[in-house]
């Protein structure tokens, strides 16, 4: 094993990792060479549908609304949940639930969550069926109210209180919203990228790499043989020396229809900070301005996508405030954030697609479910910080008697 493939498996681990891309993307739509290996990337399309806002409330110990069919809902977003102590919520596509301490519920405390649904325009020809359960004191309210352009319109309110008449503890209600007035309004639009859904194969090239050109094309053509589609390479800093070896890199890159984006590297093998937020930030602005046109650079709705490892000091979140400073500066870019484990991430998967997506995890709003990963973008605002998600899974791969590091990327 090289000593470049220990340090990766070291820094980062060959387990599964995840990866989200923030900053700005929108969408998520990527661009840039590919390689003939390389699967199709499908035009942006544009996608009408209606978003639908559900309010749910309740002053009982617990309570609980189902979906009883989302088969037209495309997306799915959470928009606030209770922060009242003691308070617990959950939600996925198909159901919103509500509870609280039994004293809460004598004291008629009210727990309150809103989610938006993106539905598509069949779901305007069938009802919109639900059914509700709640404990056995107090009430739950459910307002349905569409979302448009011209603002928020109230569909139907529903209170859900009174006895348990059939005496099964569960106090069901079943309840039926006809969506045919929606016809009269018109739709909301987006146009979105929904990605071909194959694995692109990544690999970490050395810095060997921009000893000189002829080297790069024949790590380059090497690599495209074997299926891989693009490089990371670590940024080395901003000089004149490595602009200059970097362009003819990336030249080498564009000609092969290959693409190369920058790994930025924080912490050195203790793990501690080799950058601060502000070095990290001009070293990022720095690789925007001289390369962020490049060709052979990815790009996210046409913002160029570095590589950044969550470790140390630099999480999540810290990456969230460098690429939003970025942004007030005027300086578009989009991060894969590699390395966050799978306790960062609530998995929802879509039996229709087959596909898994990894969120955020529950401890902030966001999105819960997805008929596809495009879809994400279509419940994008501006309370909404717009991030795309993807996988990683770094596996050896075989070649002949080589092995090699591959980085698996789905979009």
């Amino acid at each position: 094993m090289s000593m470049r493939k220990a340090e990766i498996l070291r820094r980062w681990g060959i387990l599964f990792l995840s990866a989200v891309i923030l900053g700005g993307c929108g969408n998520g739509r990527i661009s840039g060479p590919a390689g003939p290996a390389a699967g199709r990337e499908e035009a942006p399309e544009t996608v009408s549908f209606d978003r639908i806002r559900v309010a749910f409330s309740t002053t009982a110990d617990w309570a609980r609304m189902e979906l009883l069919d989302s088969r037209n809902v495309l997306a799915m977003r959470v928009i606030s949940v209770p922060s009242l102590p003691g308070a617990g919520w959950g939600a996925t596509n198909d159901f919103l639930v509500l509870n609280q301490s039994a004293d809460a519920a004598r004291a008629v405390r009210r727990l309150t969550m809103i989610a938006d649904y993106a539905l598509s325009l069949d779901a305007r020809d069938k009802p919109l069926e639900f059914q509700l359960q709640r404990g056995s004191i107090n009430e739950s309210v459910l307002e349905i109210s569409r979302i448009g352009d011209d603002g928020e319109r109230r569909l139907v309110e529903i209170i859900h209180g009174g006895a348990d008449e059939a005496g099964t503890g569960l106090n069901s209600k079943y309840v039926s919203v006809d969506l045919r007035p929606l016809w009269n309004f018109p739709p909301l639009t987006a146009r979105i990228g929904l990605g071909d859904g194959k694995t692109h194969r990544w690999e970490f090239a050395g810095p060997e790499i921009f000893s000189s050109a002829e080297t790069a094309l024949l790590r380059i053509r090497e690599a495209r043989n074997l299926g891989i589609e693009g490089f990371f390479l670590d940024w080395p800093g901003s000089s004149r020396v490595s602009e200059i070896r970097l362009k003819e890199t990336l030249d080498v890159a564009a000609r092969e229809n290959f693409r190369i984006s920058f790994h930025f590297e924080v912490t050195d093998p203790a793990g501690g900070p080799i950058l601060d937020e502000n070095r990290i930030r001009e070293e990022l602005t720095e690789a925007v301005n001289l390369f962020g046109e490049h060709p052979a650079v990815p790009k996210v709705d046409g913002r160029p996508m570095f590589a950044v490892p969550i470790a140390g000091p630099f999480s999540l979140e810290t990456w969230r405030r460098v690429f939003a400073t970025l942004e007030d500066r005027g300086v578009a870019a989009a991060a894969l954030a590699v390395g966050l484990a799978p306790a960062d991430f609530e998995l929802y998967f879509d039996a229709d697609e087959g596909r898994i997506f990894p969120y955020p995890g529950a401890h902030v709003p966001g999105p819960y479910f997805v008929r596809k990963a495009g879809f994400y973008g279509l419940h994008k605002d501006a309370g909404m910080p717009p991030i795309w998600i993807t996988t990683i899974r770094p596996r050896f791969a075989r070649f002949g008697r080589e092995s090699r590091l591959l980085w698996e990327i789905r979009f």
